[in-house]
């Protein structure tokens, strides 16, 4: 049985691996693509300086998305492998329980072990699900903060520009 848990959870570990490497080259190619495209050279008529239009300037808004995109990805791999072992720790908990039903053990004591096993799954997945959303929350947040940086730069920059 052990070498069974131990085969599943392998094979699934090598999936969201894959998965979970996939999605960041692919985020990874795109922040590098969004930076250099922002980082060619603007056409510039002949009296423009390259900061004269910055609150137009829009070169920065998807290096600056591209990134978020990344972000986020980051913190979907770290929350995928949250979840698989969710599933490996909830599937050993119910074959421990079954083991529990052919052993020899009856009354008290064997009530006591499927209560322990039962309240220690429900406070791993519980734990590990706030730990997700928690994770989830707080990068969606910090990467809302940098595009919202970039807006109020911009406005205040076109701000100043008119005085």
């Amino acid at each position: 049985m052990l070498f069974t848990h131990l085969t599943q959870a392998m094979t699934a570990l090598v999936d969201v691996l894959a998965q979970n490497q996939r999605r960041l080259v692919e985020a990874q190619f795109d922040v590098c693509r969004q930076w250099v495209e922002a980082c060619r050279p603007a056409q510039l008529n002949a009296s423009a300086t390259p900061l004269a239009n910055a609150a137009e300037d829009t070169r920065l808004d998807g290096p600056m998305q591209a990134t978020q995109s990344l972000l986020i990805a980051q913190v979907q791999a770290g929350n995928d492998l949250m979840m698989l072992s969710e599933r490996l720790v909830s599937s050993m908990n119910r074959d421990l329980v079954k083991q529990l039903d052919k052993s020899p053990l009856t009354g008290p004591s064997r009530d006591a072990l499927e209560s322990a096993v039962a309240v220690g799954g429900c406070a791993y997945e519980s734990m590990s699900k706030a730990t997700r959303q928690v994770n989830q929350f707080a990068c969606t947040n910090m990467s809302a903060a940098s595009m919202r940086a970039v807006k109020h730069a911009r406005k205040h920059l076109s701000g100043t520009r008119h005085h």
